[in-house]
């Protein structure tokens, strides 16, 4: 299997997650995805569930910066914490975490990429060199037919790890 999909670490939800989990790692900024990440893809704000994780990650001191292919809209009607984004990120390429690295003046070993996608998320990580996360998606379908496509492409990685 190809390194770049297999992430560093792998947690059912955000929920297993936490600030001092970051922190305790050396991490000092996170990289969200969004959509079926924190929150389903329909979910327009954070959900409580959502809201104590980046609580924890802004009591740990840890910089969030969320990341999402979507459009500028959704990702502005999403960050109602006043957050670091990226819309339109162009995951799987690593320009715009590289940005923000630069911007937050951190280097790629302090820095962590959560999301639920292998083809983006975790690809973007691993080739990029930062800490990745996968957790696993809150919900699958109606997720648009790219996504779909990348869905069924990861059963194999999914069954390869053993997730």
């Amino acid at each position: 299997m190809n390194k770049y999909f297999v992430p560093d670490v792998t947690v059912n939800s955000i929920e297993d997650l936490s600030g001092e989990f970051f922190r305790e790692r050396g991490i000092k900024a996170v990289f969200l995805d969004i959509d079926n990440t924190l929150v389903t893809p329909k979910t327009r704000k954070p959900d409580d569930r959502a809201r104590r994780f980046l609580n924890s990650l802004k009591e740990s001191e840890i910089s969030v910066c969320l990341v999402s292919n979507n459009k500028k809209e959704r990702v502005d009607e999403f960050n109602d914490g006043g957050y670091l984004s990226i819309h339109r990120a162009g995951k799987p390429f690593t320009y715009s975490y590289r940005r923000m690295l630069k911007s937050l003046g951190i280097s790629k070993k302090e820095a962590a990429a959560v999301g639920d996608q292998f083809y983006s998320d975790i690809y973007a990580g691993r080739r990029l060199g930062v800490l990745t996360v996968y957790v696993k998606p809150i919900e699958i379908g109606n997720e648009g037919p790219f996504v779909y496509l990348k869905r069924q492409l990861e059963k194999k990685i999914i069954a390869k790890l053993g997730l």
